[in-house]
């Protein structure tokens, strides 16, 4: 991935909006043939609206993050996301406000589709030119990297097979005599020269990466004495692979440099984000579904003795408990104590409504209720019984770090196909890595991915039990 810099980035965004007006007049000039001051300013109103709509769905898509990847693959599909949620935004705008005017609906899929292929045709060629750049070497950095043992070797590997390599390792610089002489993919290691400025100066390095081990971080002040008169931007890659590390990151606290090994995503903006999304999304489906909700309600009541809700403690953000709603389908029975007894297929506690209701987990839906206090997430790791956590955290190591977010009621594991009974521990662990996975690249595109493939994928699940 190229970094573009700041003021072109921004030149970017500024051309965006441009292109984002010219299409909604061009889509107005097509539609009525003519553009004068006899226009209604509700169009003029409707466009500064959609504009500021799209824009900030560009930035919440990526849609200038995938310019820097120059990923003409993965942008097309983006785009058509990001310019159809503006339609949909718009319009629930327009529904909201219960505004009189009436706008012409040729006109605004005029706007869309004119927006569509004129942002799509500018970032399109403006990948395609920084992809020929890059293959040209344009951008690319002279490094060095002390140290050619397993970090090393390991930044090496990372470095050289990228698509577009933003760096070219010229050498390596290592004091063990046995490494020297010695190359890493064709990379020569030397010892470290004495004028170590002069050869970064003669050589045209703009970067030198330190990759010492933890137990040789007693040279690090003797490679920085070294290294006092080179202007040539340093850094230090911490020998933190072999750790269990998640969403890590480099931070300052109180002037004071940290590096985080696990931490939650959903802080600040994201947290924001991630809770409007949430709030938003549940209360139009619980106000679309709530016909649904009261049939199954009545059908439970008619076919089965006991409460409509079940309520079962479950771990939540942070390993707190909480209550989770799902409509009952089972016969109404007492749990074993310190038993851990998943839902099993032709399980007899299972009612005949809530066979169906676990096939097509509509026994789920009451968790939009949760959603709404505040202690689930639309999507989200599956919260498990209190009983499956004492016993899985203790069989897989990481297997708690799925509760540095709230649970949700789908997530990227569902729809990978890890739903209802896993009767292994390696299925189990399959989980908890899609679960991480979630976590580490978490995005409000993610998210929506995830409710969509729910939604026409999801309900039907042959695991379901």
């Amino acid at each position: 991935m190229l970094n573009l810099s700041k003021p072109l980035h921004t030149n970017i965004k500024f051309f965006d909006l441009f292109i984002i007006v010219v299409s909604a007049y061009l889509a107005l000039f097509l539609r009525f043939h003519n553009i004068t001051t006899n226009t209604p300013n509700s169009y003029h109103l409707a466009i500064l609206g959609g504009t500021l709509i799209a824009f900030v769905c560009f930035s919440a898509f990526g849609l200038h993050d995938l310019i820097n990847s120059a990923s003409v693959k993965k942008y097309i599909p983006r785009l058509l996301i990001c310019w159809s949620m503006t339609a949909i935004i718009f319009i629930f705008c327009m529904f909201l406000l219960k505004t009189e005017v009436i706008l012409s609906r040729v006109w605004l899929l005029l706007w869309i589709g004119i927006g569509t292929i004129l942002s799509g045709g500018f970032h399109v060629t403006l990948m395609l030119i920084i992809k020929k750049a890059l293959a040209n070497g344009w951008g690319q950095k002279n490094i060095v990297i002390i140290g050619a043992g397993s970090i090393g070797k390991l930044v090496a590997e990372k470095l050289l097979h990228t698509a577009y390599p933003k760096y070219k390792i010229k050498n390596f610089f290592d004091r063990n005599a046995k490494l020297q002489k010695s190359s890493i993919h064709n990379i020569n290691i030397i010892p470290l020269p004495e004028n170590l400025y002069a050869y970064l100066k003669e050589n045209n390095i703009a970067e030198v990466w330190l990759a010492i081990p933890l137990e040789k971080m007693h040279t690090l002040k003797d490679t920085l004495k070294l290294l006092r008169f080179s202007t040539a931007t340093l850094r230090l890659i911490p020998d933190i692979f072999e750790l269990e590390l998640l969403n890590y990151s480099i931070s300052k606290i109180d002037d004071i440099p940290v590096l985080n090994l696990r931490t939650t995503p959903m802080h600040g903006r994201n947290r924001l984000v991630k809770s409007i999304e949430d709030k938003l999304l549940s209360s139009i489906i619980l106000v679309c579904i709530s016909p649904v909700l009261a049939g199954i309600a009545i059908l439970i009541k008619l076919t089965s003795k006991g409460p409509v809700l079940f309520k079962q403690l479950r771990y939540g953000v942070d390993g707190e408990s909480i209550k989770i709603y799902k409509f009952r389908s089972m016969f109404v029975h007492k749990e074993t104590d310190n038993k851990v007894t998943q839902a099993s297929k032709n399980d007899s506690r299972i009612t005949g409504v809530g066979k169906f209701l676990r096939k097509t987990s509509l026994d789920e839906l009451p968790q939009f209720f949760n959603v709404i206090q505040g202690n689930m997430s639309i999507v989200g790791p599956r919260p498990h019984a209190v009983a499956h956590n004492e016993t899985y955290k203790k069989l897989i190591p990481q297997y708690m770090h799925r509760h540095i977010v709230k649970p949700g009621i789908t997530g990227w594991a569902q729809i990978n196909g890890f739903r209802g009974e896993t009767k292994t521990l390696d299925k189990m662990q399959k989980r908890i890595d899609y679960d991480l996975h979630y976590i580490e690249n978490w995005s409000l595109l993610l998210d929506l991915k995830i409710i969509l493939i729910t939604v026409f994928k999801g309900f039907i699940s042959k695991n379901a039990r």
